[in-house]
């Protein structure tokens, strides 16, 4: 039997360390490119590429529309739960019913919306196409309610697995709020990469945005308020001294 030589043994002492580094360093990227972020990442990047094609692998786009139209159902139906006259409940019956007749068209109205967004990068372009078209949901404002501007985005702030579904929350920073909002994506496990299947919190999202909206316009109100109430003091303080003034003259007049 041939012995090892010393320079065989030095070599297996360098070689099995880069051999074990490299096997770590592939299955970590095997996991990494299965992680709910490395999608979302590619989903970024085909976004920013124009790339139509990824986009619509890694973002069930047709059911994440259905779902946030359900959403608005779902909301419609407990406005009628809640209804306390026969017409409110009808009407709300009546609204939910219109909302289900043509939410296939909302839906594919609003998939030409993301689609022309991805191919030409602007949300106006989308629009202008789909001018004269029956009501679709108006995606550049839901995106400027949870974005409120390009420098917005805060990047992922938590990431929670239920077996082959995966939360991930994504911060968007509005500063006319000076407050982060957190967008929850549920994301499906398709094998190789993940998927986005829905916004998992879009009301509670809409809700919180509409709570800031009017904790804002209060703001703004009192703010009003204490600038009027300033002036009115310094022109009540005017008046005085005008009044004080005018005494003091008529009085000199009558000891002249």
């Amino acid at each position: 039997m041939r012995s090892i030589g010393p320079r065989t043994k030095t070599g297996l002492i360098f070689a099995i360390p880069i051999v074990i580094g490299i096997a770590v360093a592939g299955i970590w990227y095997w996991n990494y490119t299965r992680s709910p972020q490395y999608s979302l990442w590619v989903t970024v990047k085909a976004i920013k590429q124009h790339d139509i094609t990824t986009f619509e692998k890694y973002a069930d786009v047709d059911g994440l529309i259905s779902r946030f139209m359900d959403q608005i159902m779902e909301q419609t139906t407990r406005n009628a739960d809640q209804a306390t006259s026969v017409w409110g409940q009808i009407g709300a019956a009546l609204a939910k019913g219109f909302v289900g007749m043509i939410k296939p068209r909302m839906v594919e109205n609003a998939k030409e919306q993301i689609e022309r967004y991805i191919e030409n990068g602007e949300f106006e372009n989308a629009e202008k196409a789909s001018q004269g078209q029956p009501p679709s949901i108006p995606i550049r404002e839901v995106y400027g309610n949870i974005a409120g501007g390009k420098n917005g985005f805060k990047g992922v702030q938590y990431v929670k697995k239920e077996g082959k579904i995966a939360y991930v929350g994504l911060g968007f920073y509005r500063e006319d709020y000076d407050k982060t909002l957190v967008l929850d994506l549920k994301m499906r496990d398709k094998g190789d990469y993940r998927q986005i299947a829905e916004i998992s919190n879009f009301p509670d999202l809409m809700k919180q945005v509409n709570e800031l909206e009017a904790e804002s316009i209060i703001h703004q109100i009192r703010g009003w308020e204490s600038v009027v109430g300033h002036k009115h003091g310094r022109f009540a303080e005017t008046d005085t001294v005008w009044e004080n003034s005018n005494h003091l003259m008529a009085t000199e007049r009558q000891h002249d």
